[in-house]
């Protein structure tokens, strides 16, 4: 397993090769690792194409080169002497995503024999015109395909490149979530424009969520969340409400609110007075909502 993670890490791109032809057992090696790519459901819904051939080489060169805005005579395939194109289904949804770990199987089983590859896009370019459609059509292929890339295959001219430093700050983690995260992540799943945490002064946190409707003067819905550790109560007018930790009851429910656009958030912050407890400290968690205007009360429902 070790030398598979080392060629991966060592693999690079390679932008000069040399004339020299590719044996056949070589191409058929890197075909065949290709067409033993992961595919959706197991399809296997692409299909390789092996060009070794200088004269129709040059020719999808040249086709390339057009499509790629170059000056002509330049060589998009940097002097490969053979190239494999990979081609999938254009009636499968996940046609870009299988024939994409073709391509990256056969440039790791051409580095493994000590070849050098380099992908070239412009393959779905070339092939919607009626070139590449005739092409394929002389292969035999009636249905519709989609060119995915091209995989350039060579010799390697001058040094092997070694490989750029790895960015940092690439990988992430769950084990980097709160609660806390969790919790906003699933409010904001509901459809909410907006998701915050509030304090109150008794040091309890819960949310709210906000969705806005329209554009320019429009209704905005906002639902507090129970702080943790709160206990759900039913009003004596039958509205919902919560006991704290330390037994103080309140009446939170939903309201209807109206509100412009605008470059300003913080009245989006500015909810009335929460029978007499008014939170002290808000944050925002998920999306925004931008205001020029207080939040003028509307009505109240349960």
């Amino acid at each position: 397993m070790s030398g598979v993670l080392e060629r991966m890490k060592s693999r690079r791109s390679i932008r000069r090769f040399k004339p020299d032809t590719v044996p056949d057992e070589y191409l058929d090696k890197i075909v065949e690792a290709g067409l033993y790519a992961a595919s959706a459901k197991g399809q296997q819904n692409t299909i390789i194409f092996k060009v070794t051939n200088k004269e129709l080489r040059d020719k999808i060169s040249r086709l390339n080169c057009e499509i790629g805005g170059w000056n002509e005579g330049f060589d998009p395939f940097y002097g490969a002497p053979a190239m494999l194109i990979v081609l999938a289904r254009k009636d499968w949804p996940q046609r870009v995503y299988d024939g994409s770990l073709v391509m990256g199987n056969m440039m790791l089983a051409a580095h493994e024999l000590g070849l050098g590859s380099c992908w070239i896009h412009r393959a779905r370019e070339e092939f919607e015109m009626d070139w590449g459609k005739h092409l394929l059509a002389a292969l035999g292929i009636k249905d519709p395909y989609e060119g995915i890339g091209h995989c350039a295959i060579g010799y390697i001219e001058g040094e092997y490149p070694e490989a750029a430093p790895r960015k940092a700050d690439r990988v992430f983690s769950d084990a980097d979530l709160s609660v806390k995260d969790f919790e906003s992540m699933e409010y904001a799943a509901k459809g909410a424009n907006l998701v915050g945490s509030y304090v109150f002064q008794g040091g309890e946190t819960g949310y709210f969520t906000m969705n806005a409707y329209g554009e320019g003067d429009a209704i905005a819905e906002i639902e507090y969340i129970a702080p943790e550790g709160a206990e759900e109560l039913i009003l004596p007018d039958g509205a919902k409400g919560w006991r704290l930790k330390d037994g103080v009851e309140i009446d939170l429910r939903k309201h209807m609110m109206t509100r412009r656009l605008g470059n300003n958030i913080e009245p989006a912050l500015k909810h009335p007075d929460l029978s007499g407890l008014m939170p002290i400290a808000y944050e925002v968690l998920e999306g925004s909502m931008e205001l020029e205007e207080e939040w003028s009360f509307l009505d109240e429902f349960q």
